[in-house]
């Protein structure tokens, strides 16, 4: 609270209500924000957004590789959710060139669609294993809190700053026979 009060467009009243949210969500001082909202002012520009899908994406990805012993290029269907945040070059783009996966896997980007992106990203991997017989579909499921955030007085808004923070989940679907 005490770096918020610092950051200009949040009044007295602004900040008694992300505080009463922000404690009675139990949330509490641990929960996480990214390091482009430590600074003052939040650094929220597209940079800084990919800065911080980078640090979401790769080392929980580079885990589920590691214990699925499943290659990176194995992947046959990468399909990414991120409500709010749509880049260029696009997520999925970044995820393939990091992970060196095959020129056709098939990718797909989904963002601006609030939480429903994360079951209709299921149903995608769904349907695209029900027509791709022995296939690995990777889904991963993300916000990027920078490029939402908002300083400002309405309560509406503020809201969201108060209960969405930095993470990141990845599953891996397949319909190989074992």
């Amino acid at each position: 609270m005490e770096h918020l009060s610092m950051i200009e467009g949040f009044d007295q009243e602004s900040l008694s209500f992300l505080s009463k949210v922000t404690s009675s969500s139990g949330l509490g001082e641990e929960t996480y924000f990214p390091p482009s909202l430590r600074h003052l002012p939040p650094r929220t520009d597209h940079k800084n957004c990919i800065q911080e899908a980078h640090m979401l994406f790769f080392p929980i990805l580079q885990d589920l590789f590691s214990k699925t012993r499943i290659s990176p290029q194995e992947i046959d269907i990468l399909v990414l959710n991120c409500s709010a945040f749509c880049s260029s070059p696009s997520l999925s783009s970044i995820i393939v060139n990091r992970f060196a996966m095959r020129d056709n896997v098939k990718t797909f980007n989904l963002s601006g669609m609030g939480c429903s992106a994360g079951v209709i990203s299921i149903d995608i991997a769904r349907t695209l294993l029900q027509l791709n017989r022995g296939s690995f579909a990777l889904i991963i499921s993300t916000e990027v809190l920078s490029t939402g955030w908002y300083s400002g007085k309405d309560q509406r808004k503020l809201l969201l700053n108060c209960v969405f923070r930095s993470g990141s989940a990845a599953v891996l679907l397949t319909n190989k026979k074992p």
